[in-house]
Parts: C-alpha cells; sequence; structure tokens
C-alpha cells in the first residue's frame, strides 16, 4: 500500500467509511458529507489543494487545542445572550 502519515486518510476511504456506518446511502450523499466536513474546518486536504472528493486524495483531521475548541457544557457568549433574550413566561399585554 501507499505510505501515508500518521492521521491522514484517503477521500475514498472517507466515502466508504461513511456509507458502512449509515451516515450516507451512496458516494454522492457521502462526498457531501465529507464537503461539509471541509467547510465545517473539520478535515482538509493535506495540502488544502482540493475541495473533498472520492478519489486517491488525502486529508487529515485539523487539531484545534483546547483554548481554541469551546468545551461542552461552557457556554458561549453568545448562547448566554440568546438564552437572556428568551422569556420565561408570555409577560401580559394589559
Amino acid at each position: 500500500g501507499a505510505k501515508t502519515s500518521a492521521g491522514t486518510f484517503c477521500g475514498c476511504d472517507l466515502v466508504n467509511w461513511l456509507i458502512e456506518v449509515g451516515l450516507a446511502s451512496d458516494r454522492g450523499e457521502a462526498v457531501i458529507y465529507g464537503d461539509r466536513l471541509v467547510q465545517g474546518g473539520v478535515i482538509q486536504h493535506i495540502t488544502n489543494e482540493y475541495e473533498f472528493r472520492d478519489e486517491y486524495l488525502f486529508y487529515r483531521f485539523l487539531q484545534k487545542s483546547p483554548e481554541q475548541s469551546p468545551a461542552i457544557n461552557a457556554s458561549t457568549p453568545q448562547q448566554e445572550r440568546y438564552q437572556k433574550i428568551e422569556p420565561s413566561s408570555p409577560s401580559p399585554n394589559t
């Protein structure tokens, strides 16, 4: 097989896996899913030259430090603002 660096994977392998685990019903849907992972900053082509493709192109997961990605139970300022805006009960109009 081809040599790959640790943490990299082939686009066609991700497509196969997405179908295998049921996250995509066919190759076309899996490519859309993979492209969303690229657009969302989860994965990228190893030299950042390509969008996601069902080809023998290599991608890697982008590692974010804990400071950059919010903890699951930590709220962001935007979440706090939305929570404050939502009324707990409808206000009377009288």
